[in-house]
């Protein structure tokens, strides 16, 4: 089960964001919190093979 973090959020039309104000703070940047989570799953995945390898190896030098 992937937990996800990030929340996403709605779109503004670029209307909107003409008028916003001085003190607004506008991020405009590509869906890749979208991936986080997908990242974070196979970089697990990674680690678990890491182990898996450091077991083999261990069991093979008969340590």
């Amino acid at each position: 089960m992937i937990a996800y973090r990030w929340r996403r959020c709605t779109c503004v039309p670029l209307e909107e964001l003409a008028g916003a104000g001085k003190d607004a703070m506008v991020v405009i940047a590509p869906p890749l919190f979208d991936h986080i989570a997908g990242l974070e799953h196979m970089l697990s995945l990674l680690e678990r093979e890491r182990t898996l390898l450091r077991h083999f190896m261990k069991s093979a030098c008969g340590a």
